[in-house]
């Protein structure tokens, strides 16, 4: 702190891109029981094959976390994140065009693989950028509740959107990376 009262140091370009981040991880971790829902009805699977596609996602988390710690060391913390989005844009587009099971389970692994990568890099980085006075709130303070609010207004508006776009003869089987709705027409 400086003498009027302000913290030094603070870098909010940093704290914006790891609030973005954030957002983006709880995020997709909300919307992932509206997606499997949808899952389900699309392949016809049974609750224990479905409770499985949730548990490659979690597990993901435990298998990567000491991993990504010493990857970040390595490569840095500008290097993971690019490559982070990037896998887990390809993995989403590789369900995308060639939806499956074995598929989605695979790219569920990934994204939680991915998103375990992230938080190990962004954790510090918002201890640094926005200093340890506040970090309690920069790390919780608003993002989880947005990301949270966003899931709610979204499954209320999916189904009046997903009926609109089935009405007009849409198919939109390879938006499910949006996180939208799986449809076999």
């Amino acid at each position: 702190m400086n003498p009027t009262g302000r913290a030094t140091g603070v870098n909010y370009n940093a704290i914006i891109l790891v609030m973005l981040v954030f957002f983006i991880i709880s995020f997709i971790t909300n919307i992932l029981n509206s997606i499997l829902v949808d899952v389900q009805n699309s392949f016809d699977l049974s609750l224990t094959l479905t409770g499985l596609l949730a548990f490659s996602f979690f597990i993901a988390y435990g298998i990567m976390s000491i991993p990504a710690g010493f990857l970040s060391e390595k490569y840095g913390i500008k290097t993971l994140l690019g490559i982070s989005f990037a896998i887990m844009s390809f993995s989403s587009f590789l369900f995308a065009f060639s939806p499956s099971y074995i598929t989605f389970s695979i790219t569920l692994f990934v994204l939680g693989c991915c998103m375990a990568v992230l938080q190990v890099i962004i954790n510090p980085l918002l201890r640094v950028a926005g200093g340890k006075e506040h970090f309690a709130f920069n790390s919780v303070g608003l993002i989880f509740g947005g990301a949270k609010d966003t899931i709610v207004k979204n499954n209320m508006i999916k189904s009046s959107f997903i009926k609109g776009l089935k009405l007009n003869g849409f198919n939109i089987r390879w938006c499910c990376f949006l996180g939208i709705k799986v449809i076999n027409d």
